[in-house]
């Protein structure tokens, strides 16, 4: 855990307890439940032990927002040719090597940060003036600045707007269970289906992440799924069957799957995904009879009219 100059008053944080008479605070936000002593950040970089008082600097600070076509964040089968308006923070709770977002996953907010609070009611506002139909919590990793998310989402949702997770799912239950109900839809990226690929290129754990999808399932939320390939690390014909054969047997063929292609980024130096990497698992995909396949390739028309690209979608 780091001890940095405080970046700004921060906000109490839920999901915290204090353990003893030294100001030990304990985070149950996510698996790794840190416990940190006054004046540390947990490992997400943003909640942080405030003179024993767990708080959240991510709160009301937003440090990215724009709007985009939904098709981008990747939703393919939720309100199809809309525009979402994205909204997001400094940190998160993984530390995945290949992170496309590293300037705000590894981030974090800098000493004497005091920029004024964005209020859920103005984030609302601009969604509406940039013709939105929804909020979408992404760039970074939303589970880490929960306390944000839901105020806007109650906002959005009294102006009639949807909101949409893009998550990493790595998180507890009990924080799950009041930030998901207030989503719309919610797209979980899956890195890559082994426990050995989360703990030793991403610092996480899998079956959190298969939790959330199937939270999504049982709950009635609109789940869709992303794997991004990685050459040599996640790509091999038996981890993505597993994968398969998990969503098939536990969420469903009607799932909505996306396969998409890694370039490399935030240091990590594998090769880019070759579109036929792609293909072969989108192929895969539908031989098991999955319906709603996507993927994010330059590519010719698919030849199988189950596989879309990510400015198609259907209803």
């Amino acid at each position: 855990m780091k001890k940095l100059p405080p970046a700004c008053s921060g906000h109490p944080a839920l999901f915290g307890t204090t353990e003893d008479a030294k100001g030990i605070v304990r985070c149950g936000l996510c698996p790794h439940r840190c416990r940190l002593a006054p004046g540390e950040l947990g490992l997400c970089r943003v909640r942080r032990n405030q003179a024993g008082t767990l708080v959240a600097e991510t709160y009301r600070h937003p440090v990215a927002e724009h709007a985009d076509p939904i098709s981008m964040l990747p939703f393919g089968w939720f309100l199809p040719g809309s525009s979402a308006y994205r909204v997001g923070t400094f940190g998160c709770n993984l530390a995945c090597e290949f992170c496309l977002e590293d300037q705000l996953s590894r981030s974090s907010y800098p000493a004497g940060y005091d920029a004024p609070e964005i209020p859920p009611e103005d984030i609302v506002e601009n969604a509406l003036r940039f013709g939105c139909d929804s909020i979408a919590y992404a760039m970074n990793e939303p589970t880490i600045f929960i306390e944000y998310v839901m105020e806007i989402a109650t906002a959005a949702r009294r102006e009639g707007l949807k909101n949409v997770l893009v998550s990493n799912g790595y998180i507890l239950s009990r924080p799950r269970q009041m930030l998901y109900p207030l989503m719309d839809a919610v797209n979980i990226s899956i890195k890559g289906f082994s426990e050995e690929f989360y703990s030793s290129i991403c610092g996480g754990h899998l079956q959190p992440v298969l939790d959330s999808c199937e939270y999504c399932r049982k709950n009635g939320i609109h789940l869709e799924v992303t794997d991004l390939l990685i050459p040599r690390y996640n790509d091999s014909g038996k981890m993505i069957g597993g994968f398969l054969d998990w969503v098939a047997e536990r969420l469903g063929r009607d799932t909505p799957v996306h396969f998409t292609a890694y370039h490399p980024a935030g240091g990590f130096t594998a090769p880019p995904t070759t579109v036929d990497s792609v293909m072969s698992a989108a192929n895969a995909a539908t031989l098991r009879g999955f319906t709603r396949v996507a993927t994010n390739t330059e590519m010719p028309e698919p030849a199988c009219p189950a596989i879309q690209k990510p400015s198609c979608g259907a209803a």
